[in-house]
């Protein structure tokens, strides 16, 4: 199986809503699915490292959501990649969900070659149902930011 190959060009086809600069732990490999330990280094499932867009990837973490969402957004991944072999295609699938169902992480202008296989390929899917939780990370950042406000 071939994987997909990072860093893929995202410049203006991302608008991620929140950014960072501090340490995560857990997060989301956006190729296979496994939450894995930290948001820049390879997966050790698949062996694909970050996608090289820093925001994305520290997007996927517990620096903005629980462990519990990583895991339910990870079968997600697994769901779309039963009806796709093509990685780069289940990649910008992924991120059109979240785009679509869940806004507050990121939305997202798809490349044009892939604006109208998306859409087909994720009507075709009977996605999990999902509910975005805050990592406590995120909760005591915003804590603080609403104290010192």
């Amino acid at each position: 199986m071939e994987f997909l190959r990072f860093p893929i060009d995202l410049v203006g086809k991302l608008d991620l809503i929140d950014g960072c600069d501090e340490k995560m732990t857990w997060a989301l490999c956006l190729n296979c699915g496994e939450v894995k330990f930290g948001a820049i280094c390879p997966c050790p499932n698949c062996q694909v490292p970050s996608t090289g867009h820093i925001s994305l990837d520290i997007a996927f973490s517990d620096h903005h959501l629980s462990k519990t969402t990583l895991e339910d957004l990870g079968r997600v991944i697994e769901t779309i990649h039963e009806y796709s072999d093509d990685n780069e295609l289940c990649f910008w699938t992924f991120i059109y969900y979240v785009s679509e169902n869940h806004p507050s992480i990121l939305k997202v202008n798809l490349p044009p070659e892939f604006a109208s296989k998306v859409p087909k390929l994720l009507s075709t899917i009977k996605v999990p149902k999902i509910t975005i939780k805050e990592s406590a990370q995120r909760k005591l950042r915003k804590l603080n930011k609403e104290k010192r406000e």
